[in-house]
């Protein structure tokens, strides 16, 4: 790690690989994108870069909105990424424990930068010069372009996948700004290969590796006292064809209510209660699953293109799981 005058800079690798995304980052192996999820799966290690602007300060901000980088260079029209990435992103950004704007003002404007083009993976992309680096402080005028809350509510059918045997070089970049000042409080960038051309699919991993690093809210920790993590599972939102996204379990906990149920870490949950997840987002699955000890949800899940119906129990289970 270095420091530079604006803020730490890491640069490292981050193991996901076909590998499940767990809180602990030495159990990253255990795989949740296969199956129905295979097309997530990276065929390199992701590379991750992150500046921090601001510091742990960011995680006392508490709402945010999204955007395509697009909107802060010109007004009109969006790539084709703008619903579908932005979605995922937008779900990612919830489990970090931030309110997504809706019709409020958000505090911070996260914008999103995505490059994908057939390539060799063996030659790599270097950060340095895979990306423009985003703007210091953003104009009134370019929060105004930007500042829209439909972005990513609401996924369209996306395009069919398209299996190519080439590897498509994957670059992302998230830079998130205090909307108090225009200023830039947080810059990731990472760089994968993927086999999808289709930036809702090959963006997803990306996205989960540069949140990671993002400070969670300092309301997350709050959150996971009411009764989050009391079905013993984290999870996280997923689409195969970066249009269908539904929660898909990303961690059991050990003798918890999902793991005695046999619910299994790549489960997608296909109804709760009854009621379809289908294009839910992170915050609004979790309103479904939290309730006290004691009570009870009923999950249909898929599994290898088998349907099970499961019913959990609530139990009291420590804090600490991550979605």
């Amino acid at each position: 790690m270095s420091a530079g005058k604006h803020g730490a800079i890491v640069t490292g690798v981050l193991m996901l690989t076909g590998c499940a995304l767990m809180p602990d980052g030495n159990n990253e192996a255990q795989s949740f994108a296969s199956g129905e999820l295979a097309a997530l799966a990276h065929t390199t290690q992701p590379r991750v870069r992150i500046a921090d602007f601001a510091g742990e300060a960011v995680s006392r901000f508490q709402t945010f909105a999204v955007a395509p980088v697009e909107c802060s260079k010109r007004a009109g029209a969006m790539p084709a990424y703008t619903n579908g990435a932005l979605f995922a992103l937008r779900s990612q950004f919830e489990a970090r424990g931030y309110a997504f704007a809706g019709n409020e003002k958000p505090a911070i404007l996260v914008l999103m930068d995505y490059r994908g083009s057939a390539a060799d993976s063996s030659t790599g992309a270097q950060f340095d010069t895979a990306f423009t680096a985003p703007p210091a402080v953003l104009s009134p005028a370019t929060i105004g372009r930007c500042q829209r809350t439909d972005w990513g509510t609401a996924p369209p059918a996306g395009p069919p996948l398209r299996p190519n045997d080439a590897a498509y070089r994957v670059l992302v970049q998230l830079t998130a700004y205090d909307l108090s000042n225009g200023a830039a409080i947080w810059n990731g960038q990472a760089i994968g290969s993927s086999l999808q051309g289709d930036p809702a699919v090959s963006s997803q991993l990306l996205l989960r590796a540069l949140l990671r690093e993002f400070p969670m809210s300092s309301d997350r920790w709050r959150n996971l006292t009411l009764g989050f993590g009391n079905l013993g599972f984290g999870f996280i939102v997923a689409s195969a064809d970066g249009s269908r996204f539904r929660p898909v379990i990303s961690t059991i906990r050990e003798d918890g209510p999902a793991d005695t149920a046999g619910l299994l870490v790549g489960d997608q949950i296909i109804k709760i209660n009854g009621i379809d997840t289908l294009n839910m987002s992170t915050a609004e699955f979790s309103a479904m699953i939290a309730g006290a000890p004691g009570t009870v949800a009923s999950f249909t899940v898929a599994r290898s293109g088998l349907m099970s119906e499961h019913v959990l129990q609530r139990a009291q289970v420590p804090a600490g799981l991550a979605f």
